[in-house]
């Protein structure tokens, strides 16, 4: 079998990451696999990867090369299956590939269709749901396939859950030499977070409470719009020595971080999966997390019950300074806390998220 990935944008992004992830482990699986982005959205991005447009697409032109770039490519190789990720590869590579004969058509969703899909794009991806431009669907988690109920109840039902898989490594350095390699204060107790500066990950709660969180030092890893808006917040309430950005860590630099903080938080409004938020469990890292589906459906295990981070009402601040305090000044909580986290982390393989588009491929293809 030969499978093509196509993902609409190229930048640092967890959809991104995911494609590179499963696309070197369908090969691992002797299924010819070859990867391809849409457009390059960001320069930040460190591989090399296949573009049909070298630059980011603004313009009608734009997009009528990408089209036709795309259908070069179905052309010359001639796959039996196109998994397409976000909704541009989904709504415009999937009819191309219908149309170019392919028979196995298999869109991916990686976040709640009410955040992602403009209206004109929520139609058109019901219609090709309803008209089988797509073969098959997959969501990302529980609360992203819930987010499509609008395909009613036949279509529904055969949406497949595919959780992301990470592949991480956690550093085998200790505490102290991954703070000095990142610059980090060697004795502080440090709460961290990972993700852009948007609206999405809500970073301002953070720091609305490090007021009451005396004697940590929150570190955020990540650049976006609202850099300045947090800085800004952090000097109004007298706590920008408890406050360090770092702008942008590696794909390297991720295990040192996640090694050198001691809580991991992360209040996001909103989610498909985190890919943060899984990485922090393979850390082993005791976890505040904000109480959305998304989140719940990383943290909680259906099958025994298993909690492998603490959930707090995004509308409750308080009740984030007394879990994160509580974490501080409980050494056996954190332990255990540890202990299931990394539990945890062994139901997100690059191998099972692998496995889930196998399966799909074999159904749809039959």
């Amino acid at each position: 079998m030969k499978v093509v990935i196509l993902c609409a944008n190229y930048e640092p992004g967890g959809a991104q990451r995911a494609v590179l992830r499963l696309h070197n482990q369908l090969n691992n699986n002797n299924i010819k696999c070859i990867c391809i982005f849409m457009h390059r959205k960001s320069m930040d991005f460190s591989d090399s990867p296949t573009l049909l447009l070298e630059k980011k697409i603004s313009s009608a032109g734009d997009v009528w090369t990408v089209c036709k770039n795309w259908s070069r490519v179905l052309k010359a190789e001639k796959p039996d299956a196109v998994i397409s990720f976000l909704p541009y590869a989904n709504i415009l590579g999937q009819l191309i590939s219908y149309f170019s004969g392919v028979k196995v058509r298999i869109s991916s969703h990686r976040n709640l269709s009410e955040k992602e899909l403009s209206k004109p794009i929520k139609t058109l991806d019901y219609l090709w749901a309803k008209l089988g431009i797509y073969t098959g669907i997959t969501a990302v988690s529980k609360s992203t396939k819930n987010s499509f109920s609008y395909y009613g109840k036949a279509i529904f039902s055969k949406l497949k859950v595919i959780n992301n898989g990470i592949s991480f490594a956690p550093s085998a350095l200790s505490k102290d030499e991954c703070r000095k390699n990142l610059g980090i204060d060697q004795t502080a107790f440090i709460i961290g977070n990972v993700g852009r500066l948007v609206e999405q990950k809500n970073q301002i709660l953070l720091i609305n409470i490090l007021p009451k969180l005396k004697d940590i030092l929150l570190v955020i890893v990540g650049k976006g719009p609202l850099r300045a808006e947090l800085d800004n917040r952090a000097a109004e309430l007298g706590v920008k020595n408890q406050l360090l950005f770092i702008d942008e860590l590696t794909t390297h630099q991720i295990p040192l971080f996640l090694k050198a903080i001691d809580i991991f938080v992360m209040p996001s409004n909103f989610e498909g999966m985190s890919n943060a938020l899984a990485e922090a469990l393979y850390a082993g890292l005791p976890i505040v997390s904000s109480d959305v589906e998304s989140q719940s459906d990383v943290l909680l295990r259906d099958t025994d019950g298993l909690e492998s981070g603490i959930m707090v009402s995004n509308d409750d601040p308080e009740g984030w300074i007394i879990q994160i305090n509580a974490i501080k000044n409980d050494e056996a909580l954190r332990t255990s806390l540890s202990e299931r986290a990394i539990l945890r982390s062994k139901d997100f393989t690059v191998q099972h998220m692998a496995n889930g588009f196998i399966t799909m491929l074999h159904q749809t293809k039959s």
